[in-house]
């Protein structure tokens, strides 16, 4: 019940943006900006722990918050997808 229609691509769907308003942006930066800067802040402090070794790191987080985390990435330290693995937690 909880993921019902929270499909999601990595753009904002035509529906996403029609539905948005000032009560939905409010609730959009607690749920998932405060959210996804706990996140970004663990993913820099394991990338300045490790330094110069080479690590692979998995992070299992919701769809929406992967938009912000690939971004930061890309931007902060220029990363690039070499490989991707869709893991499926539940059905629908």
């Amino acid at each position: 019940m909880i993921a019902q229609k929270i499909a999601l691509e990595d753009l904002p769907s035509r529906d996403e943006i029609l539905t948005q308003d000032d009560k939905f942006e409010k609730f959009d930066t607690l749920l998932i900006d405060k959210r996804d800067q706990k996140l970004i802040d663990t993913i820099e402090r394991l990338h300045d722990a490790a330094q110069n070794e080479k690590k692979i790191i998995g992070i299992v987080y919701g769809a929406m918050h992967m938009r912000h985390v690939a971004n930061f990435l890309f931007q902060k330290w220029h990363y690039s997808i070499a490989k991707a693995e869709w893991a499926t937690v539940f059905e629908l």
